[in-house]
């Protein structure tokens, strides 16, 4: 974490400040600005100095610097942490960095031996950035699943077939062990497992459709939430428009007859018919009621 970073808590708490008139909020604004030349400056480094100028106060004089320069050896290990923290940053440049640093320091010192980059730290290191991100993605997506049903709902199930494909199996074993979750978490259960775990919130389980099938309740519960609606306009519209009624059946073609008959149910469709295709008739003349009483007005 930089001072930039403690910047923009400061700056969030100065806008707080100002919406609630307080005269504290042109003294964090102005703590922004003091900061402002160590906003690259990583806060422990940060903290450091202000130790210095603490000493300095207290006694009017801070300890002589080192015969040695560490400045390079810090503005190394600055790099790693910036490039721990960044999507992208070049881990294995900055750790050559600072262990040239320390080579050039213990041969001052006399110190033999010659320390080497461990090849498999910059992986995990970047592997814990990746899992972070992939973490805060399910973390957004939770946000949006506050209640069963929404597991239906088009955007979340999108997202979560990009996080099904999208996770590597190292990625998954990570994620597994940073939430606490069964080492073989993986997939699209373990899609479903990880909201679960941060939304408190499963899918509904499918109940006993007609002939026997299953049916997924939470899907029908979309499919009805949305098609009760185009109802209700066909009702008070006079027409309803051709590119809609075509978009919704074309989605209702992708249902199976037992859930289409479980939609009718819920959507108070009368005689829906005993197959498929008579079905989605009933459900097509529903929806263009009003079209046919228009055309029926002008004959």
């Amino acid at each position: 974490m930089t001072v930039s970073t403690l910047q923009l808590f400061l700056r969030s708490l100065a806008a707080g400040l100002r919406g609630a008139d307080s005269p504290a909020a042109s003294d964090v604004e102005g703590a922004c600005r003091g900061l402002e030349p160590f906003a690259a400056l990583d806060v422990s480094a940060f903290a450091g100095f202000l130790t210095k100028c603490d000493e300095y106060h207290r006694a009017g004089a801070v300890a002589p610097p080192s015969a040695v320069d560490l400045s390079a050896l810090e503005a190394a290990f600055l790099r790693i942490g910036e490039a721990t923290s960044q999507a992208g940053g070049d881990l294995t440049t900055a750790q050559a960095a600072a262990g040239a640093e320390l080579n050039g320091l213990a041969a001052k010192a006399g110190l033999k031996g010659k320390l080497s980059p461990d090849p498999k730290w910059a992986e995990q290191q970047a592997l814990a950035r990746r899992v972070r991100a992939i973490k805060a993605a399910f973390r957004d997506l939770a946000a949006r699943v506050t209640s069963p049903v929404a597991f239906a709902a088009a955007d979340v199930v999108a997202e979560m077939k990009h996080l099904e494909t999208s996770v590597s199996a190292a990625e998954w074993k990570a994620l597994a062990k940073d939430l606490s979750l069964p080492a073989t978490t993986k997939g699209a259960k373990g899609v479903v497992d990880v909201l679960a775990h941060l939304s408190g919130h499963r899918p509904a389980k499918p109940a006993a459709g007609k002939k026997g099938k299953a049916v997924d309740e939470a899907k029908i519960a979309e499919y009805a939430r949305r098609l009760a609606g185009l109802f209700d306009r066909a009702r008070t519209e006079t027409t309803l428009p051709n590119t809609e009624i075509n978009s919704e059946m074309a989605l209702l073609e992708s249902l199976s007859l037992p859930e289409l008959l479980d939609l009718t149910t819920k959507t108070g469709v009368s005689s829906p018919g005993k197959t498929k295709k008579a079905v989605l008739d009933r459900i097509r003349g529903k929806l263009s009621a009003g079209q046919r009483v228009m055309d029926q007005t002008e004959q």
